[in-house]
């Protein structure tokens, strides 16, 4: 469609591949089921162009695993070991690496303290200078700028929500499971 003038995506097909490829190197996929993988991920990217820019938040292996285990305090996610967060790290740069060697912009912020949105957006718009195949409009970097203040939106429908929200509804989710975790249960 020629009228759109941009789409941002949290996670895509892209990535996906950081988690199959962090597995098979773990042993947790076979060879086959790998190559299985890759022959479908290969015919599914024929068909989708790579995207002009990628914005990467690194978070350092040690930070994340602190994230996960002092504030997190998920039960499904207390098993996660730091060797395994430093592996998702490494396929994550091969990721980049591989975006880059495509042509792609790769905006990569260090993320160990939270990054704000103005720094991001500034940072895309530097890459993007003097981008000749789909140049980003003056709507969809104020889009970005105020993503922590307000929904972005696309047309009419918010199809975001802002960062703000999603902090809370984190904080929230954490809280929740901390306290079912604390809560007695009785046996009969």
């Amino acid at each position: 469609d020629k009228s759109c003038k941009g789409i941002l995506l949290d996670r895509s097909i892209f990535s996906d591949w950081v988690f199959a490829k962090k597995n098979f190197d773990d042993g947790n996929i076979s060879k086959e089921g790998f190559d299985d993988y890759m022959n479908v991920r290969n015919q599914m990217m024929k068909c989708i162009p790579f995207p002009d820019a990628v914005i990467s938040l690194h978070v350092s292996a040690q930070e994340c695993f602190r994230r996960v285990h002092d504030q997190r305090q998920r039960d499904c996610e207390s098993g996660i070991k730091l060797e395994y967060l430093e592996g998702l790290g490494r396929c994550y740069n091969e990721l980049m690496d591989d975006f880059q060697k495509n042509s792609v912009n790769v905006v990569r912020c260090d993320s160990d303290s939270f990054v704000d949105a103005a720094t991001v957006a500034a940072k895309l718009r530097q890459k993007m200078a003097g981008r000749a195949s789909v140049p980003i409009s003056e709507k969809m970097m104020r889009e970005i700028v105020v993503m922590n203040k307000k929904p972005p939106t696309f047309g009419d429908d918010d199809v975001i929500m802002n960062m703000q929200e999603i902090q809370k509804a984190e904080e929230n989710l954490n809280k929740t499971e901390r306290s079912n975790n604390d809560t007695p249960t009785s046996t009969p």
